[in-house]
């Protein structure tokens, strides 16, 4: 009866730890095409210089920092924005950030209950006793493994810091910008490029004028010497 007690706790502790080992697949999957696509969806945006992006998180974090720094409050906190926004969402109804802790606690856990189903076999005499640890030894190591490959911790930090340098350094600088040279042209009453034609048309017709009015004046003069010259025959 013991023995059949004893063997029946260890196949539970056994599923518990193929349960945490998928669980902590699972959360490394989930986590790393979420990352992955929010990537994407930021160098795609950064590249294009588009108003939003197809993310929902990224495009709220821009209309969030838009609307801060439309309401001029000072110095825009973008990491906090960042950092409440992307952890507000959530996969399959579940908090991201559960997520993210359900793989290192799977590692903890498949671990610890092959532990104890070894403890308690060999507590029973069992032979064999060492197998619920070797189960959940080689879960805990492949589980570690995956985690370090993927490095989705350390590629979450990188996106948060690329993601901020952009929206301080580039986006928010951009909305503050005044178009100067439009103003410019608004307040100065600007001719068209012809006007520099106009001058030298100008220029030209006092030019005729002055002519015509010189030619006149030695037509006149030529008139009244000729004039002159013919009373003088005549007299």
């Amino acid at each position: 009866m013991k023995f059949l007690s004893y063997e029946q706790i260890t196949w539970v502790l056994q599923t518990s730890v193929v349960i945490f080992f998928g669980i902590g697949l699972l959360s490394l999957l989930f986590l790393g095409i979420r990352i992955r696509y929010f990537q994407k969806s930021l160098n795609k945006w950064m590249k294009e210089n588009r108003r939003l992006s197809k993310d929902p998180v990224l495009d709220h974090i821009i209309r969030t920092c838009k609307y801060y720094n439309e309401k001029g409050q000072g110095e825009i906190n973008t990491e906090a924005v960042i950092k409440s926004n992307y952890y507000k969402q959530k996969i399959f109804l579940i908090p991201i950030y559960y997520w993210e802790q359900l793989i290192s606690k799977s590692e903890i856990l498949s671990l610890f209950l092959g532990l104890l189903g070894t403890f308690i076999l060999v507590h029973g005499e069992i032979d064999d006793a060492f197998y619920p640890l070797i189960l959940s030894t080689g879960a805990f190591i492949v589980l570690v493994l995956l985690e370090t490959v993927f490095s989705l911790q350390e590629k979450r930090r990188i996106l948060f810091t690329q993601l901020e340098e952009y929206l301080d350094n580039s986006y928010l600088p951009s909305l503050n910008k005044t178009p100067v040279a439009s103003e410019i042209l608004k307040e100065e009453k600007i001719e068209p490029l012809y006007i520099y034609d106009k001058i030298p048309a100008q220029k030209e017709t006092k030019d005729g004028e002055g002519n015509e009015l010189k030619d006149k004046e030695i037509e006149w003069i030529i008139k009244q010497f000729y004039g002159e010259e013919k009373k003088s025959i005549n007299l």
